[in-house]
């Protein structure tokens, strides 16, 4: 029973501290709009180089697919291979943004 007691004393003094409110510093915000901004842009970047390599794939696809060589090719190599990559690559250079 002692101890239970200490238990609440003890979490009644941690819950004591926690509610006072507390300003959050402005260059905290700063770098908060900061990291925000730079994950956008980089979802704008892995989203276009995305769309270019599905159109250049796509054209790629359309002139050398029909020959027998672009057939065994295609065969070997499935296209979401590529999709897997980019989205691969969207996720870690999204996550290597330097939070200062």
């Amino acid at each position: 029973m002692d101890r239970l007691k200490w238990g609440n004393d003890f979490m009644k003094r941690r819950l004591s501290k926690a509610e006072k409110e507390r300003d959050v510093h402005p260059d905290t915000l700063k770098r908060i709009k900061r990291v925000k901004r730079m994950t956008k842009m980089t979802e704008n970047v892995a989203n276009d180089i995305l769309f270019r390599v599905i159109k250049v794939y796509g054209f790629f696809t359309s002139s050398v697919a029909n020959t027998k060589v672009g057939r065994k090719f295609f065969s070997r190599f499935p296209g979401e291979i590529v999709l897997a990559t980019l989205d691969g690559f969207s996720v870690e250079f999204g996550d290597s943004q330097p939070y200062f």
